[in-house]
């Protein structure tokens, strides 16, 4: 029973209702909604909400930087007075705020992410070729363009080989090969195929491209300015006295391997070049992230935001920064300016490789003598002794004039019992 009710019995029991009309309530709706008006305020729950949405509102219908949303005047006494416009011009003036704003956004946006994708996390090797006791010594290079390099220079014979027969080993000229490791990964990648070329009899040297590993800070361009480096490390074997600077050859990982072509096209005397795992085309990779899952792309959430339109301006954003070319990076040119350098390509599954069959396709536009592998994760050593066998043709090396590394090492045995 409501209250009403309640004094409508107590004045009928007082006989106060005689004669009268029944009273009106006492409490009207006016009365009800400033009570409910009042609980609201003091809610803490509403009140956050309220806050809430007035912030969202202040952010998403409303002027950010832009004063034109306000207005000023000066009173009879001379003082500045701010007046907010009204709310349609404010409205106005907020949505074209933000078309000016969005496209200085999205420039700030899109140089945040070139910088954070040609800058990745620094990554060191853990292991050396000492823990296959394989002799070596830390060299720095310095490219062209005054980028220093530090690599790992493992010569095709040790110290007492040389000590044992110094005149034939030291008139002999051996065959080379420059390392390169792909991004992200270090020499622990290729110290098993450094350590089967040595045994192979070639000298060896393993590059840390710029911005990786130990060698200088620098931007990784995904292979454009990478040739150089590559250019250096085979200036570097020609120019060292006991190798045969006909038979100078370069392996590289992803963008090692497209640096290791491009390298192939700009000096005709490599002898021969092995890309391995090469990625597909810089558009078509860049256009692959972009449409990636959130959180494949982001690490947030799980559904696909529309933000594939973004991979050509950050194609643009990425050759503005670098000042070069990603025409270049196009891996169908590269191949077919390579006329007489024999290529082995080793074709790797997976998401962040090109398809196998890209990579037959691209073989077989090669000018040159070419040869497709396809690598099987289970088995490496499969894979490094392909690319042995392939260096050892290519170059025609059969052993040294004096004594083979078998040979010496027999005798060295033998001296020793």
């Amino acid at each position: 029973m409501g209250y009403d009710e309640i004094d409508h019995d107590i004045d009928k029991d007082m006989g106060w209702t005689q004669g009268r009309r029944k009273p009106s309530p006492r409490r009207g709706p006016d009365y009800w909604q400033a009570l409910l008006r009042t609980a609201r305020a003091s809610s803490p729950l509403w009140r956050g909400l309220r806050n809430l949405s007035r912030s969202l509102g202040k952010v998403f219908l409303f002027p950010i930087i832009s004063p034109l949303g306000y207005t000023k005047h000066f009173d009879i006494n001379g003082d500045m007075m701010i007046v907010k416009r009204s709310f349609l011009w404010r409205l106005a003036d907020a949505v074209l705020t933000r078309v000016l704003l969005a496209p200085v956004i999205l420039a700030i946006f899109l140089i945040a992410v070139v910088y954070a994708s040609t800058h990745p996390r620094n990554v060191r090797a853990l292991g050396t070729p000492d823990a296959y006791g394989t002799y070596f010594s830390r060299v720095n290079l310095v490219t062209v363009d005054n980028q220093r390099l530090t690599a790992w220079y493992i010569p095709a014979l040790t110290a007492d080989e040389v000590a044992f027969d110094p005149e034939g080993t030291l008139a002999q000229k051996w065959p080379s090969v420059v390392l390169c490791h792909g991004l992200g990964a270090t020499h622990d990648q290729y110290l098993p195929l450094a350590q089967e070329m040595h045994k192979a009899g070639f000298a060896v040297l393993m590059i840390d491209m710029r911005g990786q590993g130990e060698s200088d800070v620098a931007a990784v361009t995904f292979g454009l300015r990478e040739r150089l480096d590559v250019l250096a490390g085979v200036k570097f074997l020609r120019e060292t006295s006991s190798i045969d600077p006909g038979k100078v050859c370069v392996v590289g990982h992803n963008i090692g391997g497209m640096a290791a072509l491009q390298a192939a096209t700009l000096d005709s005397s490599i002898t021969a070049i092995v890309a391995d795992g090469l990625w597909p085309r810089f558009e078509e990779r860049a256009r692959d992230i972009f449409s990636r899952p959130t959180a494949d792309t982001w690490g947030v959430g799980g559904s696909r935001l529309p933000t594939a339109w973004m991979a050509p301006l950050y194609t643009l954003t990425f050759e503005i920064a670098v000042r070069d070319r990603l025409s270049q990076l196009d891996p169908g040119a590269i191949v077919r300016n390579l006329h007489r350098q024999p290529v082995l390509f080793i074709a790797r599954t997976g998401p962040e490789y090109a398809p196998v069959r890209d990579i037959m396709n691209l073989a077989s536009t090669a000018g040159s003598q070419h040869d497709v592998f396809v690598d099987n994760p289970g088995s490496p050593d499969a894979t490094n002794a392909r690319i042995r066998d392939f260096l050892l043709k290519t170059t025609k090396w059969k052993g040294p004039k004096a004594h083979g590394i078998e040979q010496i090492q027999k005798l060295l045995e033998n001296q020793v019992k």
